[in-house]
């Protein structure tokens, strides 16, 4: 009798195992039709391909713009400091416009840096301790350097100019604007001694480079 019971039973024990083997079979095909629609889909979309790519040379690329503006803020530094001795020396000499200036300059970089820090501001054309001038100097170069360390260079940042009105730029767009801005005040410090008949020291690029790379 129990014999007879087990036979009863097979057929529907069969039927359960051949649903499962056709559902197995559907949900198998229908995953590798998926993943070769896929595929054939990314195949077909160069940018997808690409994406993965453009990560990478982005990176590298963003590497590379932080390492050249390390070495722009490097000569930045230097020819600060060789002016601040060179007028230091000269103090009796140097015409007030140049001490100006170079106030002006330590002043300009301090105040990016604390808008991209959201910190206290200097005055733009407020004249500082001569004595505190070169610290001034050295601050503002590592803050910089720190910034280009700890930010993203395609950040925003939101801030208010000296008038009150509210602008918007990326900080690496910031950061090149600083090193063209200490050039040209450093080029108007060597006219300025210059016209008064001192011989002003070179502070091309150019001759940085040669030199660092003797």
């Amino acid at each position: 009798m129990e014999r007879l019971i087990r036979q009863a039973r097979m057929p529907a024990t069969n039927r359960r195992l051949a649903q499962w083997r056709v559902t197995w079979l559907i949900e198998h095909s229908t995953s590798h039709q998926l993943l070769w629609c896929i595929d054939s889909f990314v195949l077909r979309k160069p940018p997808l391909r690409q994406a993965p790519n453009r990560y990478v040379q982005f990176h590298r690329n963003s590497v590379q713009m932080k390492e050249k503006l390390n070495e722009l803020f490097e000569y930045n530094y230097h020819f600060n400091k060789k002016w601040i001795e060179f007028l230091t020396e000269n103090f009796q000499e140097v015409p007030e416009k140049s001490l100006e200036l170079i106030n002006h300059l330590m002043n300009a970089q301090q105040i990016w840096n604390a808008r991209i820090e959201n910190e206290t501001e200097f005055g733009v054309w407020q004249i500082n301790d001569w004595n505190n001038i070169s610290d001034i100097n050295y601050e503002n170069y590592t803050k910089t350097l720190k910034i280009i360390r700890e930010k993203s260079l395609e950040n925003v940042i939101e801030y208010q100019n000296s008038k009150g009105q509210k602008f918007t730029n990326k900080i690496e767009d910031v950061l090149f604007h600083i090193i063209n801005h200490s050039t040209y005040h450093r080029a108007q410090i060597a006219t300025d001694i210059k016209n008064c008949g001192i011989e002003p020291i070179n502070t091309d690029y150019i001759f940085y480079k040669r030199k660092i790379e003797e």
